[in-house]
């Protein structure tokens, strides 16, 4: 459907989207975004403003990202520490406007600290029983997610300025371009990226 959309719209969309917002899954669970770099600072800025529990929704994706680090990673205090977005894949709603119009795209989630939904994602039993009895009984984290979701359409439809920030576009995209000359190394393939 999405593909259909992006495709019947095209000239349009091109024209006029600012931003794709994939919303697929919700539940009672850690903050877990993903999208463009560019993006990063938006979200980060968004959510420090936007309360959970005692804290922020920032400082539990903080808290969060901090813990899932190996031990090792763990250098310096956490306090100093900024969670990035995570790199978003394929097969879903997002991939026309993200690899096909070119168009800024996130895809906000919380999810639970096993995954999706305890295997319940896009089967039967993903229905409105299971998110009131147990995904989100009382609907709080939906409350949540509305409120991260109104946030972010209110800052950027009220932007005099776009709030992209492509220094960090940059830096992931050099840190790819090692990544992948290291790859190309291990498997014995010389690789000249020129700069």
């Amino acid at each position: 459907g999405s593909t259909e959309y992006a495709e019947d719209l095209r000239d349009r969309l091109k024209d006029q989207l600012v931003m794709y917002v994939n919303i697929d899954m919700y539940m009672k669970g850690r903050f877990d975004p993903g999208g463009v770099p560019s993006l990063r600072s938006f979200v980060a800025d968004v959510v420090r403003d936007v309360p959970e529990g005692a804290g922020t929704v920032y400082e539990g994706w903080q808290a969060s990202e901090w813990a899932r680090k190996p031990a090792a990673a763990r250098q310096g205090d956490m306090a100093a520490f900024e969670p990035d977005l995570k790199a978003l894949g394929s097969g879903a709603d997002f991939v026309p406007f993200q690899d096909h119009l070119g168009v800024p795209t996130l895809a906000i989630e919380f999810i639970g600290e096993n995954g999706y939904g305890f295997g319940t994602y896009h089967t039967n039993y993903d229905s409105r029983a299971y998110a009131e009895r147990i995904a989100d009984p009382g609907f709080t984290q939906g409350v949540t997610m509305a409120q991260v979701l109104g946030t972010m359409a209110l800052r950027m439809s009220e932007a005099d300025v776009l709030p992209f920030r492509f220094s960090h576009y940059a830096t992931k995209l050099d840190e790819a371009v090692t990544a992948a000359e290291g790859w190309a190394r291990d498997a014995g393939v010389v690789v000249d990226v020129a700069p």
